[in-house]
């Protein structure tokens, strides 16, 4: 059993002390976010230059507010600067499941897109169905994240995950879909996020260490 990626979410105000994060942490995590959406408007010009600077691979996402991010400026704004990341030398960029093909052109060497889905009410009654539509090319990496209310909802994403080929990213949110994250080997999940704050380098980092 391979054993997942871990990536290191930047949610801080400035590039400049996300990177310093990044440094301070860059051999627990193997991959950080860039989280956009969480940065202060008059650090977006820098974003171009953030995988330049960082020395692991960057993931750029710019979530949504009903997706459960925190960003308010306007859709136009944030598919700019999606735009700008696609050719900025970042690994990795998120994109939702709804956003329509071609919102955001993706040169041939560009970033491998992230197919995101989250559902931040509940756990759906298709999710295998959810988990196989997501991707658009055998490049994407479908990621589905949803909100367990129960040991049942969290066994059904266990399921749905081992059900659909690698890789994927399925993981739960709040306190019924812990589990899904430190044990995102078992779960069959592709890669798997933390912070740096309340010990989670340390939590994740030995989430798998007697699982192979």
């Amino acid at each position: 059993m391979s054993r997942p990626l871990l990536c290191l979410c930047l949610t801080a105000p400035t590039l400049a002390e996300n990177l310093a994060q990044v440094r301070r942490c860059h051999n627990l995590v193997d991959m950080v976010e860039l989280r956009v959406d969480l940065l202060h408007p008059s650090q977006w010009p820098g974003i171009a230059r953030f995988p330049l600077e960082c020395p692991l691979p960057a993931l750029c996402t710019v979530r949504r507010r009903p997706d459960g991010g925190s960003w308010r400026a306007p859709e136009t704004t944030r598919r700019r600067l999606l735009q700008e990341a696609a050719g900025a030398g970042y690994r990795y960029l998120d994109l939702e499941a709804d956003l329509p093909t071609g919102a955001v052109a993706l040169p041939r060497r560009g970033p491998r897109v992230i197919r995101s889905l989250h559902d931040l009410n509940g756990t759906p009654a298709n999710l295998e169905t959810l988990l196989r539509g997501l991707a658009r090319s055998a490049r994407e990496i479908p990621k589905l994240a949803v909100t367990p209310h129960g040991v049942g909802d969290l066994a059904r994403i266990v399921t749905a995950a081992r059900a659909v080929p690698a890789p994927r990213i399925v993981l739960g949110m709040g306190d019924y879909g812990l589990p899904s994250r430190l044990l995102a080997a078992r779960v069959g999940s592709w890669l798997t996020f933390t912070s740096a704050t309340s010990g989670g380098l340390r939590i994740a980092r030995r989430r798998d260490s007697s699982i192979h």
